[in-house]
This record gives structure tokens, sequence and C-alpha cells, in this order.
């Protein structure tokens, strides 16, 4: 059967969805700390950041891909909640690498649904994993029938897309490198990041193929860690005297075809 290509996308407004804390732990390599300690510290931390009592908090929406394929652990909401000391309906979400976004994005809807104060975000834990281990669970994020079954990884799969980038719009290896550094800059003087240094052009374009046209700085590590937000309603900040100045402007989310070759644009 032919499928027509799609791209389908929706956007949420914040109405007045405020955040009124936040947590996050260091990235990088933590293969001691369980997925559930880096959640619950990170968790803890928005809690007490926002200026109130675990009890308050009304609904969780956790997001995690690698849980099951790193720690062996599915229904991974009520332990996230347990992590982070709540007594609240949990549920975990599961986007790929958009995860924790579409978590965040669910605690919108939910405030914008009659919600008070919600408890968002998410964690990953992949370092205790060999390399091979780690790169086959990433590989399930993508079409198991047509592409991680010959033998498709993310690296390849963005590739493909770069290369054909190249071929509609111009480019080349050395315009890639820009984002590179400008990645590795915004981390310099971050304490949380995994890497805190600077990289040149040169570096980027010198350092270790992994697949054409990207080499080791273009890719993104294994990384464990985690992050959290409390996201409160208008009533919530005013009845609560919540310090809450940032306000969530909106939400998006959009979908293509699963497989690749399936899409009408690969190239964005």
């Amino acid at each position: 059967m032919e499928l027509a290509s799609r791209r389908r996308e929706a956007t949420v407004t914040g109405a007045d969805v405020r955040v009124a804390g936040v947590g996050m732990t260091p990235f990088g390599e933590q293969p001691e700390r369980t997925t559930r300690e880096l959640f619950g510290a990170a968790a803890r931390e928005a809690i007490e950041d926002a200026g109130i009592a675990s009890t308050a908090v009304e609904e969780l929406f956790y997001g995690n891909f690698m849980g099951a394929i790193a720690e062996n652990q599915g229904h991974q909401g009520p332990m996230a909640a347990d992590a982070a000391g709540i007594d609240a309906p949990a549920t975990r979400v599961e986007s790929a690498c958009a995860s924790s976004g579409a978590a965040i994005r669910q605690g919108v809807r939910a405030i914008r649904a009659g919600a008070d104060l919600v408890l968002a975000g998410g964690a990953e834990r992949m370092t205790n994993l060999s390399t091979p281990e780690g790169t086959r669970g990433l590989a399930g994020a993508a079409d198991a029938l047509w592409e991680s079954r010959a033998g498709v990884t993310f690296p390849g799969a963005y590739a493909l897309m770069a290369r054909r980038y190249f071929a509609e719009y111009g480019g080349d290896r050395r315009d890639l490198a820009h984002i590179a550094v400008k990645n590795h800059g915004n981390a310099v003087d971050n304490e949380l990041a995994q890497f805190q240094r600077s990289i040149t052009v040169e570096d980027v374009l010198e350092a270790t193929p992994v697949c054409s046209p990207f080499g080791l700085f273009d890719c993104s590590p294994m990384s464990d860690g985690a992050g959290a937000v409390v996201l409160a309603s208008a009533d919530a900040v005013t009845e609560r005297d919540l310090d809450a100045r940032v306000a969530v402007a909106g939400t998006g989310q959009g979908s293509d075809r699963f497989a690749l070759q399936e899409r009408a644009e690969l190239a964005r």
C-alpha cells in the first residue's frame, strides 16, 4: 500500500501557564546513578525552587526513552512519582529524543485543562551500557522493519538527511562545523553541561569520522542526566504568591511519516 507523505503540526498557546520552579542535574557519565535517582534529584530541586509542598503537585508527566533498555524498567510513571516524593497521577511520555519536551507539552495542556500545579520533565541513563548496547537501544527509535534491521543508526539516518540537504540547497561540511562550534560555545559557562570546552571549525573538520558528512563533534554523545519544571496556573501563582515570572508562550509538536523513505521531504 502506498502512503501519502504527511507533515502534521499542532500548537498550544501558553494561556497564562507559568514556570514556578526548575531543577536539573549535571549531564555526563554517571553510570552509578539510576534513572530514579537522577530524576528524583531534579524533581525535588524543582519543587523546592517553586516554594511549594510536594503534596501540592497534582500531576506528573515524565519523559523517558531508554529506561526499559538501559535498566529493564517499564511502567516508569509511578517510579518517577516515588522518586520525586509526590503522590499524584503520573504518566510516562515517550517520543524518542523529544520525550521530555513532549512531557512538558502535556503538562502545559494539563494546566490549560484546569490543573493548578504540574511537575514535568524527564531523565535518561545511558552510560551504564556499552557503546554497541547504547547504539542498538537508540536505534530502536527508528523503523525496525525498514531501517534498524538494515543496520541504520541515527548518525547514519541524519547523514542521509544532511547529504540530501546539501544536494537540494547547497552547503558543505564546513557549514555544518559551525553548528558544533556554536553548541560547544554555549556549554563553556554551563556548569551542568557534559562538555565545557570550546572547539574550532578545524577541530570539527579534523575529528574522527562517524558517518559522512558527520564527524565526532557533530554527533550527540550518550549521557546521563535529568531535568524538571513545576508548571503553575495563573490562579495558583496569585493564590500562593509564587515567584513565577517566566510564562510559557506556547508549545508545538509535529509528526511526519515514520520511515525515511516514505517522507516527501527528507531535507527538512
